[in-house]
C-alpha cells in the first residue's frame, strides 16, 4: 500500500442537489453501494488505503454511515482514532473530523494538513465521482516530474446541441459534441509543502492556488481516457443509472 493519504472533499452544501431525504450526494447508491464507497474502493484497489474526510455540512449524516457496524463489515473500513495509532493495512483506514460549515475547499485541505504532519505528499479529490481511471498511474506522473501538484482530465461531451449562425440562418448544428477543451475532473496529487506555502487567505483551491502552480509551471496533468460520471444535480444521478452497468462496477 502507497501511504499518501487521500483527502475527499465531502464537507460542501451540495446545493445543487436536491434529496428529498436530505442525504448528502456523495452517499447517493449507485449499483448497491454509495458513490463515495466506490471512490474508496477504487483507491483502494489502487494502493491508497488512507482516507480523511474534512466534514462541514451533513457531518452527523456521515459520521452514522461510516459508524455503523454494518457498513464497517461490509467495505472493510477502519475507523481511526486521533493519533492514528489504529492503522490497519488490509483495510480502508478512515480519518473524519468537523471543520466546520461555509469554508474554503483550500482551507479544508489545509486543516487536513493539521494531522498529516508527516506526509510530504496527499491526494485530493471531490467526492461525488463514479470513474475508471488509473490513480496508480496519476501518482507514479506526479512523483516521476518534479511537480507541484497534478490534476487529472478527460474529455467530455456538451450536454447541449451546438449551433451556427448567420445572417439570420442556422448554419450547422452538432447535438452534444466533445467540448473543445478537456475538463478537470479531479483526482489530485500536491506536495504538502506547496499547500502549506501558499497563504493568500480566503482564496479557493480551482481559482487561486491552481492558477499559481501553473504559473510557477509546476501543475501537471493526466489524461484520463476511461469513463468519468459526476453528480452535481439529482438528475445526474438518474442518467447515471440508467447507463450500462457494466460500466460500473
Amino acid at each position: 500500500m502507497i501511504k499518501t493519504p487521500i483527502i475527499l472533499l465531502v464537507g460542501g452544501k451540495g446545493s445543487r442537489y436536491l434529496d428529498e431525504n436530505n442525504h448528502p450526494k456523495q452517499l447517493a447508491v449507485i449499483n448497491k453501494k454509495p458513490i463515495l464507497i466506490h471512490m474508496m474502493s477504487l483507491y483502494y484497489k489502487n494502493g491508497f488505503n488512507f482516507i480523511v474526510l474534512p466534514l462541514g455540512h451533513k457531518k452527523e449524516i456521515f459520521k452514522s454511515f461510516f459508524n455503523k457496524k454494518i457498513h464497517k463489515e461490509k467495505y472493510k473500513l477502519n475507523i481511526l482514532n486521533k493519533k492514528l495509532s489504529n492503522f490497519k493495512k488490509d483495510q480502508i483506514n478512515i480519518y473524519l473530523f468537523d471543520t466546520k460549515k461555509n469554508i474554503y475547499k483550500l482551507e479544508r485541505i489545509k486543516k487536513s494538513l493539521v494531522f498529516l504532519k508527516n506526509c510530504k505528499n496527499i491526494g485530493v479529490n471531490y467526492g461525488d465521482a463514479i470513474c475508471d481511471i488509473n490513480i496508480k498511474s496519476v501518482y507514479k506522473k506526479f512523483i516521476n516530474n518534479d511537480l507541484n501538484g497534478i490534476m487529472s482530465v478527460t474529455i467530455m461531451k456538451s450536454p447541449f446541441g451546438h449551433v451556427s449562425i448567420k445572417n439570420n440562418l442556422v448554419k450547422s448544428f452538432i447535438e452534444k459534441p466533445d467540448l473543445p477543451f478537456p475538463t478537470n475532473i479531479g483526482y489530485y496529487f500536491f506536495k504538502s509543502s506547496a499547500l502549506l506555502g501558499y497563504n493568500k487567505k480566503n482564496t479557493e483551491l480551482e481559482t487561486s492556488f491552481l492558477n499559481d502552480q501553473i504559473k510557477k509551471k509546476k501543475l501537471g496533468f493526466y489524461f484520463h481516457k476511461g469513463y468519468f460520471h459526476t453528480v452535481n444535480h439529482k438528475q445526474d444521478l438518474i442518467n447515471i443509472k440508467q447507463r450500462k452497468k457494466k460500466t460500473i462496477k
